[in-house]
């Protein structure tokens, strides 16, 4: 008597199905690719792997001589602090001009006195923000009555920001006050060595 071994013939077929299942769903994935995100064959070793980082990691570069190294290292620190005391200064100078208002408003207050008037968008250029801080600056100034806005003489769709005359006057106040601060506590330098030092710092400051 002949025992019939049963067929394995559907459940392979079935494999094959899902195969070819796969293969045609990339083969439409490929297909509606745009060509130019399409890598060629040749090019898979270009790809980034998939946990790739963003960037590569920042070298350092260190001169030969250690004590160059050093005076560089010490200058960096000098300058970290004395960013820092700049900061603190304009937080300072910013609660004495009116209780609660924030440096960055403070900051906006002398770009707009410095350039007479500026529209919403030449503020936030310049201050480097984007529109909607540089809108919660200039709302907090008009809330301190510190700036105006009034519509310009040319295209009254134009807002034009400019400063009120008692903030005009407090700024003028608090800067003085720091000038002559530091007149007082420079007074023992010479004058060439100040003056040296100004023109280190504005090259300085295209470097870094």
């Amino acid at each position: 008597m002949t025992v019939d071994t049963p067929t394995r013939i559907p459940a392979d077929n079935a494999r094959a199905s899902e195969r070819d299942s796969a293969a045609e769903t990339v083969r439409r994935a490929v297909a509606d690719t745009p060509k130019h995100e399409v890598p060629a064959a040749g090019d898979a070793a270009t790809l980034p792997a998939p946990h790739e980082p963003l960037c590569a990691p920042v070298t350092v570069i260190n001169s030969s001589d250690p004590d160059f190294n050093a005076a560089v290292a010490d200058l960096e620190h000098t300058l970290i602090g004395l960013f820092a005391r700049v900061r603190t200064t304009i937080r300072e100078r910013a609660e004495l001009l009116r209780p609660g208002l924030q440096p960055g408003a403070y900051k906006a207050l002398g770009t707009i006195i410095s350039h007479g008037s500026l529209q919403a968008g030449e503020l936030a250029e310049l201050l480097g923000s984007d529109r909607s801080t540089t809108s919660r600056l200039i709302r907090q100034l008009v809330e301190h009555d510190l700036i105006v806005r009034t519509p310009d003489v040319r295209d009254g769709r134009v807002i034009n920001l400019s400063a009120t005359d008692a903030a005009i006057a407090g700024i003028q106040e608090l800067r003085e006050a720091g000038r002559s601060r530091l007149y007082e506590n420079m007074r023992d330098w010479e004058t060439e060595d100040i003056a040296r030092l100004s023109h280190m710092l504005r090259e300085l400051t295209g470097l870094v």
